[in-house]
């Protein structure tokens, strides 16, 4: 009688582990463990609203093919030694900060621009905590 409670107990145990372990499509349930892509979700960002000023200015060129290496572990110009993106830590990264117009990092960008919409800040800080990958 008890192998048989063993034998049912460990049945039920992997039954709940396994059926825990499936997820639908094998889609993340979270909407927000989307993958951000560079070149698919934040360059465009980057090229609509933040090129007109960095196509070389303050030495980052923000053109597509050099915008990643001049922004990922680069120190900031202006704001020596903070990193411009700092990979998995958006909060300490100065291209939010700017973004979200933190006083003592000047003004807010784009300058003299109508400020990003949430949506974009948020695509460009999920993609710093996911690591800031050049993908």
């Amino acid at each position: 009688m008890k192998n048989i409670k063993k034998a049912y107990f460990l049945v039920v145990l992997l039954s709940l582990v396994f059926i825990s372990s499936c997820t639908k499509d094998n889609e993340p349930s979270d909407p927000q463990l989307k993958l951000i892509s560079f070149e698919k979700d934040v360059q465009p960002i980057l090229t609509h609203n933040c090129l007109p000023c960095h196509p070389n200015s303050g030495g980052m060129s923000l053109i597509p093919g050099e915008a990643h290496s001049n922004l990922v572990n680069v120190i900031s110009t202006n704001y020596s030694p903070r990193i411009r993106v700092v990979p998995f830590k958006a909060d300490s990264s100065v291209i939010c900060l700017k973004l979200h117009g933190m006083p003592e990092y000047g003004y807010q960008m784009p300058l003299n621009g109508i400020p990003l919409e949430d949506e974009e800040i948020i695509t460009i800080e999920d993609w710093i905590d996911q690591g800031a990958l050049d993908n």
